[in-house]
């Protein structure tokens, strides 16, 4: 089967960290410095903006903001309406997994009706990510698509990927299954349906032929197949149908004579009708390697879900996979020639043992460190920056070039080589995962803003240095390094509190406003006050910050714009 192109996860979230970079900009009711602009024109690729116009001219400056604000705007608003139709797409077509939650790895057609049914833990983990994100961007709308495929992809991999021993998840669950009347293995045989199985199992439920109308017609069910086209190659899928919702549930409904809430209701019944059916068919197998990158990911997703829907169950999780990635599948010891001990991830797990001899790559890392840091920033609690600090320390000793910066893909320093390339090479590609590079950018911004501590800023430009004239010639290819740019030229603000929020109701609310928004360029740090002082909040950005103040109301609205 060959693949139909598909958006990447990565450059999803470019679209929706765009969104927010005209947004921000919008937000500043100051006309910058010649010099700043000149600065964001250029990072934003519009090299020729403000180049004859004299430091003075505030009025040609001001007059040249408006017209940077107003395209921007512009395109905002294009890239949002690009990012909401590709995930609206994703949730309905036939690549999301509507009987039993989850993302197929890829679609083979270009109406996105006949998926590759294999699932993989980092399509779930990215795309419970972005769709947390664009919901709550959205301002998290009611019986949202988006909210729903985030919590039953979530359910999904807790019901199939999820290791009960370890709380970490599996890596994939396979495409082929097990045919009872042929006695065969094929393609989406667990997951595809011939009309008549829908009519007998809608039946069995005792749904009468309206209401069976209502779910054939919400979900494309075809007496012949919906996948002829598509799966013309298949014999085996001539006759199946592939769940594919072509419309809104209020056109369903109307089309076959019921009411909204009751078409809604119907839905999801029949959806669990199917679902009791489906178990009973011989299920396809998984692969149970336990990846750390993956579960990155997957802490990243986890985090960032318990944040938005502000869920401790989510949290939980998150916390649980945090444990078990930092402390069983790191070793501590001297590697790569330094002096100091490190902690060394390893790659992978399988059949409960870690496989010892094999070390992570910078991948693994990257991925684990943003996890960290998205962990972090959902409960507040100071370990998780500090296990983030620690593992970037070692990727900065096993992975960075010296010489040229960046990190390269596998350590040219580590002490057991037998499995890596012969040539140090350096990722520099977004794909299905995000490039080491681009994540690392990412995370050295976050712990430049943090910490304080000047390499990490160091280390981010030095990326940026690296890379610049790949992004020039193909920014398509590096969507996740332009979003930690767009956040950069944002300039993060960095929320100060003195009060950890279980501890101050008016902590809390601050923190609450800003856990629940689509906000990457807010960051939060508690620096607890031991003198008794009252509840104080102040933001920081760049070199200024405000004055402490225990006004809930400035801190969110004046200060943090949310």
């Amino acid at each position: 089967m060959a693949s139909a192109p598909i958006a990447m996860p990565s450059t999803l979230s470019m679209l929706l960290n765009y969104s927010l970079l005209w947004r921000e900009l919008g937000n500043d009711q100051s006309t910058p410095p010649l010099s700043e602009l000149r600065r964001t024109a250029e990072a934003l690729n519009q090299h020729d903006i403000g180049n004859t116009i004299a430091e003075d001219d505030q009025v040609k400056i001001t007059e040249m903001w408006r017209g940077i604000l107003d395209g921007g705007k512009t395109l905002a608003a294009e890239a949002t309406s690009m990012l909401n139709k590709t995930l609206i797409a994703l949730v309905q077509g036939g690549i999301y997994d509507h009987v039993g939650g989850g993302f197929h790895r890829y679609s083979v057609d270009r109406a996105w009706s006949l998926p590759h049914f294999e699932k993989m833990l980092y399509d779930q983990a990215q795309l419970i990510k972005i769709l947390a994100e664009a919901w709550a961007a959205q301002g998290k709308p009611a019986n949202s698509p988006l909210a729903a495929a985030v919590q039953e992809t979530i359910a999904y991999c807790n019901d199939v990927l999820l290791d009960q021993a370890t709380g970490a998840y599996y890596a994939a669950e396979d495409a082929d299954s097990l045919d009872p009347a042929t006695g065969k293995n094929g393609e989406g045989n667990w997951a595809t349906w011939t009309d008549a199985e829908v009519n007998e199992v809608l039946r069995s439920g005792g749904w009468n032929d309206q209401q069976i109308k209502l779910f054939k017609y919400h979900f494309t069910v075809l007496p012949r197949g919906n996948v002829r086209g598509a799966g013309a190659h298949d014999p085996a899928l001539q006759d199946k149908n592939v769940l594919v919702n072509r419309n809104p549930i209020e056109v369903s409904a109307s089309k076959t004579g019921f009411k909204e809430d009751e078409a809604r209701a119907l839905i999801s019944a029949g959806l669990r009708l199917l679902k009791e059916r489906r178990d009973m068919r011989p299920r396809p197998g998984r692969d149970e390697k336990i990846l750390a990158g993956w579960n990155g990911l997957m802490l990243s997703a986890l985090a960032t879900a318990a944040r938005i829907f502000d869920d401790e169950n989510y949290l939980q999780m998150a916390e649980r996979l945090a444990q078990f990635i930092y402390h069983d599948l790191t070793v501590y010891g001297q590697h790569g020639g330094g002096d100091s001990p490190l902690r060394v991830l390893k790659r992978f797990m399988m059949d409960g043992v870690v496989v010892s001899d094999v070390d992570g790559y910078a991948a693994d890392y990257a991925m684990t460190i943003s996890g960290l840091l998205d962990l972090h920033q959902a409960c507040l609690k100071s370990e998780y920056l500090d296990a983030a600090e620690s593992l970037h320390n070692s990727l900065d000793v096993l992975f960075r070039d010296k010489a040229g910066f960046g990190y390269f893909a596998a350590s040219p320093y580590a002490t057991q080589k037998h499995d890596e390339p012969i040539v140090a090479t350096k990722e520099d590609s977004d794909g299905v995962e995000p490039s080491t590079n681009s994540l690392s950018a990412w995370n050295c911004l976050r712990l430049y803003h943090l910490s304080g501590k000047k390499v990490y800023n160091e280390r981010f430009k030095q990326i940026l240095r690296v890379f610049t004239r790949h992004l020039d010639t193909e920014p398509q290819a590096m969507t996740a390094l332009i979003s930690a740019l767009i956040i950069d030229i944002i300039k993060p603000k960095v929320l100060i509190l003195n009060r950890h929020p279980d501890a101050d109701d008016q902590a809390r609310q601050v923190f609450q406003a800003v856990r629940g928004s689509f906000a990457p360029n807010i960051l939060v740090l508690i620096r607890a006050d031991g003198n008794g002082k009252p509840f104080e909040g102040h933001v920081c950005q760049g070199t200024t910050c405000s004055a402490p103040t225990s006004n809930v109301s400035s801190i969110v609205k004046d200060q943090l714009c949310l």
